[in-house]
């Protein structure tokens, strides 16, 4: 198996950024970051919390589901953990005492991005970020404007802050 070496990682990542800057990163080459083209198995990374993310991102990638789909489906455990101080229901409060919650993603294949911030009520911001990087012109929104177009598209309500987005 061919691994990818820290040195070519960071120089393929200062390249991406340059080709980004440039306007010319979908243009270039330097898209893809592994030696030879060589795609190699899947590989999912996760922090010592999302273990059981990971394994079940994996599972869903193993039987064929979209790879950002398999990941947000993973994400979702932890999101839905009320044990879980990191993030979704048991995110920790601000210093105002509420519940905010960011979430960013990207589909690889079609260069889809999406991404909330400050959005509260909602127990699955990622599910959020999904939608508004499929469903809207910008691939951003924040807080009121996130909360309001997540309710609007899939039907979630606004209460509380186990309100969940559906797929």
């Amino acid at each position: 198996m061919n691994r990818l070496a820290r040195r070519d990682f960071l120089k393929s990542g200062a390249l991406l950024g340059a080709a980004a800057l440039t306007g010319d990163a979908f243009a270039s080459g330097v898209m893809d970051a592994r030696p030879s083209g060589n795609a190699g198995p899947p590989i999912v990374i996760t922090s010592a919390n999302g273990v059981q993310a990971a394994g079940k991102a994996m599972e869903l990638i193993q039987q064929g589901s979209d790879a950002l789909d398999a990941v947000i489906a993973g994400v979702n455990i932890v999101e839905d953990d009320p044990n879980d101080n990191s993030v979704g229901y048991g995110g920790l409060p601000n210093e105002d005492g509420v519940v905010e919650l960011d979430a960013a993603v990207m589909h690889g294949p079609t260069y889809r991005a999406g991404a909330v911030a400050s959005i509260r009520n909602i127990k699955n911001p990622s599910r959020v970020a999904r939608r508004a990087g499929s469903n809207t012109t910008s691939s951003s929104t924040r807080s009121t404007a996130a909360v309001n177009t997540a309710g609007r598209r899939s039907g979630a309500g606004q209460s509380t802050s186990s309100t969940t987005v559906p797929p």
